[in-house]
């Protein structure tokens, strides 16, 4: 909402905060660069971009600096031959395409019939968040796709919106 607003001066100091906690805030880094993308002028978003990116690692390099001394496998982990195993495995087909309780089929299918620019624009971010879980995302784990739930139900809420279900084929 507030990348919407453009409320800067509280969205910067709220990432910063946000970051500390989980380090897929910088998603919203990518929410803001599909949104702002031909709408704001170039070097407005490199420069809004570049301090997103800027706070971002600063958080992470100093949570590295009072961690790095804890055990465990550093900054990330790497999961993709765990995923590939996954998908490799039919009988886990069914929970992986559950993941964001399905919202992201109809956003996937659907998503140039969103109305509203930004949240349409917005919702391209499902793709490289996808993409950098299967890096470093254990894949069947839902709440990996926790943050992905503003922007896909927003997407499917507008085309539900914009696009009713005929009569007679049910409610969801």
């Amino acid at each position: 909402a507030l990348i919407r607003r453009r409320r800067w001066a509280l969205f910067y100091p709220l990432f910063a905060v946000a970051t500390l906690n989980r380090e897929t805030t910088l998603f919203l880094a990518a929410v803001y660069l599909f949104a702002a993308w031909g709408v704001e002028p170039r070097p407005r978003v490199g420069g809004r971009l570049l301090a997103l990116l800027v706070i971002w690692g600063a958080v992470k390099a100093f949570l590295w600096g009072i961690y790095r001394c804890n055990p465990g496998d550093g900054m990330m982990q790497g999961h993709v031959v765990r995923n590939l195993a996954f998908i490799a495995d039919p009988k886990l087909w069914p929970l992986l395409v559950s993941n964001l309780g399905y919202l992201w089929i109809p956003l996937l299918l659907f998503r140039r019939r969103i109305s509203d620019g930004f949240a349409r624009r917005s919702s391209l971010v499902l793709y490289p968040f996808l993409a950098a879980m299967f890096l470093v995302g254990n894949m069947v784990e839902l709440r990996i796709y926790g943050e992905l739930i503003p922007v896909a139900l927003t997407g499917v809420l507008l085309l539900l919106r914009d696009h009713p279900l005929p009569r007679g084929t049910g409610r969801l």
